[in-house]
Parts: structure tokens; C-alpha cells; sequence
């Protein structure tokens, strides 16, 4: 009984999404929601706010959105009503007002209003500031499910009445519907490889899914993490390793993106693991096609190539929860025929460094023909200029080297040297003293 529900999932999860919803194609047989739910209790401490969630309970409609309407209350009055997912009020809920006042003089300001809906589920803040230095978002607990709303101001004239759905939340992924969609999309770049983890989440159950201690383990190696401050997200522990999903995931659809690089070895052949959330029905690892690059993930039903939405060529890899219901689990990628930068790099380094010297001691000789202070001509500027420019580039090129241990320190003390004297000839040469001075005494 465990992953019964995946079954039906892991073939629909494709068709649904190219439909743009997944609720909509609720299986055969799927009981219809009940005549007479429960309503909200009155009082948290009296009933079970979970009673009559599960994997039992099951949406067969999409979920209610929640709607922002103008009303016929006084100019600044918010009505805040709390709803369940058949749109009836729901009465304790504890709702938090998120005011932001910003203005390029008093810079940015954050206040927070705290109320609890009564029986009819409602709230009201009154005397709110209209305008377009105030904004406002609405923060939603109920039994600790949050609920967040976008940002929104208030309209010039009339007051305005929010609708926001809540859920009961469920900590435990087997007592929901909940399924995943995985995309892992790996970039070799200059001297990094640029992974981006993408999540689709369904949840069709009537209950929100508050996972607790759910991670993916990451790739040895992971650095640069992307911070989100989205109501739901991934969150990097202090080393590493692992990424802890957060957040309140209510009925419906939920994406998140989790970016991160790993430094190359500066090798032929890479490997990297990671881990997949549980539930994930469909789990793919896209990565750019380039001459010689192969891709190899043990275990997945298919590869191929095929051209990315940006209309490059891509090598891919596709798994999908099988008959047997098992997870997916971590996920080990080979990438073969990888670039090797070798120390024919640095030769080249030199020699750019040789051309730029050359071509700066030709400037300089020019220059001193000429009569003292005349400033370059634009030919002998722009010829200083992109040997500047190249020196630039180099040196950029060789502190990525050292980063990647792909030069050692005495290669990479002298070549720096070597760069920033010749950067402070040609800065000279653009910039002579008499420039400055007579800058300075202008």
C-alpha cells in the first residue's frame, strides 16, 4: 500500500503536465468528495484538524485559487477570509498582515498585523494605506500549515476582500498523494560544471504536506548555492551535503529550482551523485551535447540525444516509476569525453603576454617621436587597448587555474607577475603622468 498510488501517477504525470493540469484526470474510480465534509472546528483543542485527510482523501477538482476582489467596505479595509477547499470558512486560523512601506527617503519598512479568524472565518484590518509605497501579503497558519499570498496593494477606492484556502498539514509523505517530477540539468562551463535541480510537485491529497527531515543528498564537491526566500524551497545545511525541503505544500502544483556548481578536476571523466526526493515519479538528467561528451546514468530506461528548448543539442536520460513501485533513489551520472586543459594553456599564456609586450614597445617607441604629452592617436589607442584587454582576460583565465589546482604556485606567482607589469605599462602608456597631473591641477 505504500506507493499504490504512484502507479496510475507515474504514466499520467507527462500527459497532465503538456495539459497543464494534473487534478483534472483524477483515476477511474476515485470516490467523489463527500456530501457533507467536515466543517472547521471551533475550538483546535476539541477535534482532530487532520480527521478525514490521508490517502483516502483525495481531490478529484483542482483546488480553489485564492482571489483578491474588490469590495464594498470603506476605502483601506481588508477582509481576510479563510477558506477550505470547498470554499467554506474556516474559523482559527491564526492570519499575520505583512505591511511594506518603502520610499527612496525613509528607505524600507516592515510592520506585521496578527489577528485569528472567528467562526465565519473572516478577519479585518481596517485603515490601510493605498498608494504605491505600501504594499501587503497575507500569511496564513493553520495547525501549522502556512500559507503565503503574492504582494498586492490596496485599491484607491473600496476596500478589498482576500480569499485565502488553507489545509490541514500532514508532516508524513505516505499519508498524502503527493508525487514528483525531477529535472537535472548539468552545464560544463570554463572551469566548473553548473547544475540545476528542477522539482515539479503535485499534491492531490485535501491535506497540505509540511515535510520534516526530507533532503536530497548532494554532490561531493557542491558550492555556490543559490538562497531562496520563496515559501517553499530548498535549504543547504552549513556543510554541504545535504539540501532539507521547506515549506508548506498545499493541494496543486509547486516548482522549485535548487542551482549549484562543482569545480572540475580538469579531467576526462566526471562522476556525481545525487539524491531524489521520495515519491519522484519521473526523474530526468539533461546535459549540453559537445564533441566527444558521453553520458552514462546506471539504471535509467533510456538515453538518447535530442535539442534543448534553446535549440542546442543535448544528450538525455529518462527514468519512470516502474510496475514495481519502487523509488528512484540517488542518481549516479558518468560524463566521458570531457576538455582537458593541458600546459600548452600557458604557453599560450606567455605568448599572448610576448604579442602585447611587442606591440606596446612599438606604441612606445612611436610615442617618443612624437612631441612630448600628445596623447595617443586613436590607431595607437586602440591597438594599447586590446592588448590590455587580452592581459585581462589571461589573468582572469589564470586565477580560475589556480582555483582548479591546475597550475602550481610557482607557475602561478610568475605568470601573475609577468601579467600585472605589462597591465602597468599599457595602463601608463594610455594614462601618461602628465595626463594626471594636469587632471589633478584642473
Amino acid at each position: 500500500m505504500k506507493h499504490r498510488f504512484l502507479r496510475p501517477l507515474a504514466a499520467g504525470l507527462l500527459l497532465t503536465t503538456l495539459a497543464g493540469n494534473l487534478l483534472a484526470q483524477a483515476p477511474e474510480g476515485t470516490p467523489a468528495p463527500d456530501a457533507a465534509p467536515q466543517k472547521a472546528p471551533a475550538n483546535p483543542h476539541s477535534q482532530n484538524p487532520h480527521a478525514g485527510v490521508g490517502p483516502s482523501s483525495f481531490h478529484q477538482t483542482p483546488p480553489p485559487e485564492d482571489e483578491l476582489l474588490e469590495d464594498d467596505s470603506p476605502t483601506g479595509t481588508l477582509i481576510v477570509e479563510t477558506l477550505n477547499g470547498l470554499n467554506q470558512p474556516v474559523a482559527e486560523v491564526v492570519v499575520e498582515l505583512v505591511v511594506t512601506f518603502e520610499t527612496v527617503a525613509e528607505g524600507r519598512q516592515e510592520t506585521v498585523h496578527r489577528a485569528t479568524s472567528g467562526p465565519d472565518g473572516r478577519v479585518i484590518f481596517p485603515n490601510l494605506k493605498t498608494g504605491l509605497h505600501s504594499s501587503y501579503a497575507i500569511v496564513a497558519d493553520y495547525f501549522g500549515a502556512v500559507f503565503h499570498t503574492k504582494s498586492f496593494r490596496m485599491p484607491e477606492k473600496n476596500g478589498l476582500r482576500a480569499q485565502v484556502h488553507v489545509y490541514p498539514g500532514v508532516t508524513n509523505i505516505e499519508d498524502t498523494f503527493v508525487g514528483m517530477r525531477n529535472i537535472i540539468y548539468v552545464q560544463l562551463r570554463e572551469s566548473a560544471f553548473h547544475f540545476e535541480v528542477l522539482y515539479r510537485i503535485f499534491n492531490m491529497s485535501r491535506a497540505a504536506w509540511v515535510p520534516k527531515d526530507v533532503f536530497i543528498v548532494l554532490p561531493e564537491r557542491a558550492t555556490g548555492f543559490t538562497p531562496s526566500k520563496a515559501p517553499q524551497r530548498f535549504r543547504v545545511d552549513e556543510d554541504g551535503r545535504r539540501a532539507y525541503l521547506e515549506g508548506t505544500f498545499g493541494p496543486g502544483q509547486t516548482d522549485l529550482t535548487l542551482t549549484f556548481q562543482i569545480p572540475s578536476r580538469n579531467e576526462e571523466r566526471e562522476v556525481f551523485r545525487i539524491g531524489s526526493l521520495p515519491h519522484t515519479a519521473d526523474l530526468r538528467v539533461i546535459t549540453e551535447k559537445t564533441k566527444n561528451l558521453t553520458m552514462t546514468v546506471p539504471g535509467f530506461d533510456f538515453t538518447g540525444s535530442d535539442v534543448g528548448p534553446s535549440g542546442a543539442p543535448v544528450l538525455f536520460a529518462r527514468k519512470s516509476l516502474g510496475s514495481a513501485g519502487r523509488e528512484i533513489g540517488d542518481v549516479t551520472i558518468e560524463l566521458g569525453g570531457l576538455p582537458v586543459t593541458g600546459p600548452e594553456r600557458w604557453y599560450a599564456v606567455f605568448a599572448a603576454i610576448l604579442v602585447a609586450l611587442g606591440g606596446l614597445w612599438g606604441l612606445k617607441r612611436r610615442s617618443a617621436d612624437k612631441t612630448p604629452g600628445r596623447v595617443l592617436s586613436d590607431e595607437e589607442r586602440a591597438q594599447a587597448e586590446e592588448a590590455r584587454n587580452v592581459l585581462l582576460n589571461e589573468l582572469q583565465l589564470l586565477e580560475k587555474a589556480k582555483e582548479s589546482e591546475l597550475v602550481g604556485p610557482r607557475t602561478y606567482e610568475a605568470t601573475k607577475k609577468d601579467l600585472v607589469d605589462a597591465l602597468a605599462r599599457i595602463a601608463l602608456l594610455l594614462d601618461p603622468p602628465q595626463n594626471q597631473t594636469s587632471r589633478s591641477s584642473g
